[in-house]
């Protein structure tokens, strides 16, 4: 079973309560738990520079802000609309976002939509709330996806996953000290299972 919280040792393991279904994935060396709750789990592996940790989330979202640099406008209303590409559009849609091409991505067995995000909003000049710019909401106890300005790059897949639309976000895109951690949760993503 995936731990709440805490360091990994290298193992298979199952989060069987966080969805609908069970979803096993083998870690490596390194890694953290961060976060497991109802419709939420949260990887990273730490670095010692504040902000520059790699990060892997598994998370089911309920709303999407068009401006993540204006939370206070709120999230979108009506709210998005509940199939993978109602999420798609509207993350692909960001305001001062470039999404890269949404392509076909295989996870788990699952067929869904994958694509990068790439923002270079300075969050103090552009007087966006401090430090974050929030993406998501969950529909779990989480408080959804919020990016920092150290982390302008993520790649994101989508798919539904036995009736529950699941996100997966993937940060760990920055040269050069996370390069050997994308190969690293490729490697997790390949031993992804939803049971």
């Amino acid at each position: 079973r995936l731990p709440l919280s805490g360091l990994l040792p290298p193992l298979t393991y199952q989060a069987a309560d966080s969805f609908d279904f069970p979803v096993t994935l083998t870690v490596p060396a390194g890694w953290r738990s961060y976060s497991v709750t109802t419709n939420t789990v949260a990887l990273f592996k730490p670095y010692t520079t504040p902000y520059s940790e790699s990060w892997l989330i598994f998370d089911v979202v309920s709303n999407v802000y068009p401006d993540p640099c204006r939370t206070e406008d709120g999230p979108q209303s009506p709210p998005v609309g509940p199939g993978v590409d109602d999420l798609v559009n509207a993350l692909t849609s960001l305001v001062d976002f470039q999404a890269g091409p949404v392509t076909d991505v295989i996870v788990g067995g699952i067929a869904g939509k994958a694509f990068d995000l790439d923002n270079s909003i300075d969050t103090l000049s552009a007087s966006c709330p401090p430090e974050f710019l929030s993406i998501w909401d969950s529909a779990g106890p989480g408080d959804g996806l919020h990016l920092t300005g150290t982390a302008p790059h993520v790649r994101i897949w989508i798919g539904d996953v036995y009736g529950t639309r699941l996100a997966i976000f993937v940060n760990a895109l920055e040269e050069p000290v996370q390069r050997d951690d994308r190969q690293e949760i490729q490697q997790i993503l390949d031993t992804v299972r939803f049971e």
